[in-house]
Parts: C-alpha cells; sequence; structure tokens
C-alpha cells in the first residue's frame, strides 16, 4: 500500500513539474519577444530620426519596414543561438 501511495505521489509530482515547466517555457518565449519588440522599437526612433533621412533612397514605407523586419529577425537568431534570453534562478537556502 505504501508503494501505491509513493507511486501515487511521483506522479502528481511529475504533473506538478509538467504545468510548472510550461508555464516557465511560455513566460520565457513571451520574455523573448517582447524583449525584441522593445529592441526593434529602439531602433525604429534611430532609423526614422537619424538614418533614413540621411540616406539617399526614395522615400517608402515599404522599405522601411523591410529594415524593421530584417532587424528584428537578426536581432531574435542572435539572441537565441547566443542565449541572451536564458535566465537562471538560483534558489536560497
Amino acid at each position: 500500500m505504501s508503494e501505491n501511495k509513493s507511486r501515487v505521489s511521483k506522479e502528481a509530482r511529475n504533473i506538478a513539474n509538467q504545468k510548472n515547466n510550461s508555464y516557465k517555457e511560455i513566460s520565457m518565449k513571451s520574455f523573448a519577444v517582447l524583449s525584441g519588440i522593445i529592441m526593434t522599437s529602439a531602433f525604429y526612433s534611430c532609423w526614422m530620426n537619424y538614418y533614413s533621412p540621411n540616406i539617399p533612397y526614395e522615400k517608402d514605407f515599404k522599405v522601411d519596414a523591410v529594415v524593421l523586419v530584417i532587424f528584428f529577425v537578426l536581432y531574435m537568431l542572435f539572441a537565441r543561438n547566443y542565449n541572451t534570453f536564458k535566465v537562471s534562478i538560483n534558489r536560497r537556502s
């Protein structure tokens, strides 16, 4: 009977850990996207206020949108490859 209780408690812990891991995974992915949006908005303000007026090209929304999309994609790729979204949490004892 005690073996049955320990098996049930292990299964309950496994279910709780799976829920906790899925919550952590979702929160980390949302943090990564939010970070990408914040960095892209900062780049957008620099692009529109400094770079875009000084580059001789036909002013078009499509060009600006393509530059922003390329920046966002490159930022997310580099951030993922260099583990900038990895946050370690140390427990206090």
